[in-house]
């Protein structure tokens, strides 16, 4: 079976954001409507710029923890 060629991506924009659950929100994430959820949306950028892929999920405010470590310079580590 062919695999798909890699995608070689440029840059990633992400958004999170604080929002509540609508009434369809609420009854796929099993919460009550109106219950706080974070909203992320996400823009994979191609190597010439080009948009690719957008995203936008939701996860139950008191069920996720977003965790991010930045680095600087070439090559750094934690």
């Amino acid at each position: 079976m062919p695999s798909e060629p890699a995608l070689d991506f440029l840059s990633v924009e992400q958004t999170i954001s604080a929002a509540v659950a609508t009434r369809a929100l609420a009854r796929a994430l099993a919460l009550e409507p109106g219950a706080p959820v974070l909203e992320v949306e996400r823009m994979v950028f191609a190597a010439d710029g080009q948009p690719v892929e957008k995203s936008r999920v939701y996860y139950p405010a008191d069920r996720h923890e977003y965790r991010i470590t930045l680095c600087r310079g070439k090559g750094a580590q934690r």
